[in-house]
């Protein structure tokens, strides 16, 4: 099935895929909170690694044209409550994984910026957030996406364009299996 099919999804071309994180990268670089001891964490790399990619490329210009520290952190589908480890290698709960990914990573002087390509219900990000209270001030990391539907329960510190899962559908990313059960919940 061609994606210009689908009527029932928020369907992402590579060419809006591309202008929306150079405006994403815009958007962050105008705020003036990055600096040299940025690391940026791509969140669901699976899905946000080229947006985590193409940002840290445009943000360099902030760390004199170096690339900034890169890490990834697994985020679950809407419709599951584990991820892989990559580290232990084995399916974990996400409440753990995201536990131990906290005690590897996160330490008071550091400075995160979270890049997910989209915001659904906002639960991840939700999630994240509490698990940081306590272990790291609010001012030391900011969420980004892309995308945010509207009615989500996080919204990110930065994002580009907000979508109405009524009227728009689910979001879909012209580089997704349209078939993915994983999406229909």
């Amino acid at each position: 099935m061609k994606m210009d099919q689908r009527t029932d999804y928020f369907c992402i071309s590579p060419e809006k895929e591309r202008e929306d994180i150079i405006k994403l990268a815009g958007i962050i670089i105008n705020d003036g909170w990055v600096d040299s001891n940025l690391t940026i964490v791509n969140c669901s790399p699976d899905y946000s690694s080229t947006a985590s990619m193409i940002t840290n490329h445009l943000l360099s210009v902030l760390n004199k044209d170096e690339l900034f520290p890169m890490i990834g952190l697994e985020m679950p589908y809407p419709n599951m409550s584990q991820v892989w480890d990559p580290l232990e290698e084995k399916y974990e709960l996400y409440d753990t994984y995201l536990d131990k990914w906290i005690k590897r990573h996160v330490y008071s002087s550091s400075k995160l910026l979270f890049i997910d390509s989209g915001v659904l219900r906002g639960k991840n990000f939700g999630k994240l957030k509490l698990c940081l209270s306590g272990k790291l001030d609010r001012e030391n990391y900011k969420l980004a996406s892309i995308y945010l539907q509207s009615g989500s329960i996080t919204k990110p510190d930065y994002y580009v364009q907000e979508f109405d899962f009524e009227k728009d559908g689910g979001l879909l990313f012209w580089w997704e299996n349209f078939e993915n059960p994983n999406w229909n919940y």
